[in-house]
């Protein structure tokens, strides 16, 4: 198996991605770094600080987003596996790829791994580590209930024979990944790694401005998913944004009555409820007190992401 990392003006990542890499606790140990295109001097210091331990290629075709590094990085691979993850990112252990490669058993070609965002001070943080396990828990989820949709390509792992005849849509900008999954994965080929072990690290958006791009930037693959992926992923996404409107609307009609309070914090007590071993084995446990504020903030957030886009992005950065 080779670990694959594209990157892209990331030189002030470079020496805390490569430095984990490099310790990776698996024999034999392949790392490929792609440069795509980066202006910031990154492709010169990959070189000096990878060789000869890690092989670095700069990409040939200048492409919208990574699909095109990626592919050429694929076609390098001396090994009939590929991990990736981001230039960004750091694993939680010296055995991350270890643990992911030693998914790889009988029929099992694709493993979907998890990337939760280091915990920090603030509001938005807080957040961007409920939304990410959140997501981290539909997809895992989906994955156990034998129609996985997604994975994230910090933390994704596949054979390269399930790349053979796909041909991404270089068109969209982004969803590398969880176009992917969505068009390979199956029932029988996918498996899932929540060893802790074997997460990979990320750090959140420090701006309120530049999440929201990031993230309207994710869910701008959407409606290339297939049919069923979608209308799973709506009905949970309407069930979100839908209870506490229509609870403002019934009190508002027949005023505030015991019955509706009382059905108000018995689903909420329900999901608080349901969240602890959720939480607890993505070892996200300090999210759990903060769990219903949260989880009305995530309510929000779908709003905000519908209102968002009706208008798409027109550039990627």
């Amino acid at each position: 198996m080779t670990i694959l990392v594209i990157f892209k003006n990331a030189v002030q990542e470079l020496k805390t991605c490569v430095s984990a890499l490099k310790h990776q606790d698996i024999t034999p140990r392949h790392i490929l770094l792609v440069d795509d295109f980066s202006i910031d001097g990154g492709l010169e210091h990959a070189n000096t600080i990878c060789k000869p331990e890690i092989r670095v290629h700069k990409a040939l075709v200048n492409g919208s987003g990574k699909k095109l590094a990626l592919q050429e990085g694929l076609q390098l691979l001396e090994t009939d596996a590929v991990l990736l993850t981001d230039i960004d990112c750091v694993p939680a252990s010296d055995t991350w790829a270890r643990i992911m490669q030693s998914k790889f058993q009988d029929s099992i070609e694709i493993v979907l791994g998890y990337s939760p965002v280091i915990k920090e001070r603030g509001l938005l943080n807080m957040f961007s580590r409920f939304e990410t396990w959140m997501t981290g828990v539909q997809y895992m989820s989906y994955a156990l209930a034998g129609i996985p949709y997604m994975g994230v390509g910090r933390n994704l792992a596949y054979r390269l024979s399930t790349v053979s005849g796909f041909i991404p849509d270089t068109t969209i900008r982004s969803g590398d990944d969880d176009l992917f999954v969505a068009a390979r994965a199956n029932a029988d080929n996918t498996a899932i790694c929540l060893d802790p072990d074997s997460y990979v690290l990320t750090h959140s958006k420090s701006t309120l401005s530049d999440y929201i791009h990031q993230k309207r930037r994710h869910i701008s693959t959407s409606y290339a998913y297939a049919p069923r992926h979608k209308i799973l992923l709506s009905v949970f996404a309407m069930s979100q944004m839908l209870v506490l409107p229509l609870f403002i609307v019934l009190i508002s009609n027949v005023g505030i009555q015991q019955h509706l309070i009382l059905s108000l914090l018995f689903y909420i007590g329900l999901k608080w409820l349901i969240a602890y071993p959720l939480l607890k084995r993505f070892d996200e446990r300090s999210l759990y007190l903060w769990f219903p504020m949260m989880d009305i903030l995530f309510s929000i957030y779908y709003w905000l992401m519908a209102v968002l886009s009706l208008n798409p992005l027109k550039t990627w950065s």
